[in-house]
């Protein structure tokens, strides 16, 4: 599911500037984005839970 919100996403961000290479790395900007945060929140849970058990 989060996964076709990114896209979808990303989607939405090729379509501000249509076409070309500037369109596709608007795309890939935001879909790199948007696949980073649930690494990122994890490392965060994760760091967070480590430093109540020790």
């Amino acid at each position: 599911m989060f996964a076709a919100l990114d896209f979808g996403i990303a989607n939405g961000a090729g379509l501000v500037e249509p076409g070309g290479i500037a369109g596709a790395l608007s795309a890939a900007h935001w879909l790199y984005l948007m696949m980073a945060l649930p690494g990122i929140l994890a490392v965060g849970v994760s760091l967070t839970l480590s430093r109540r058990a020790a």
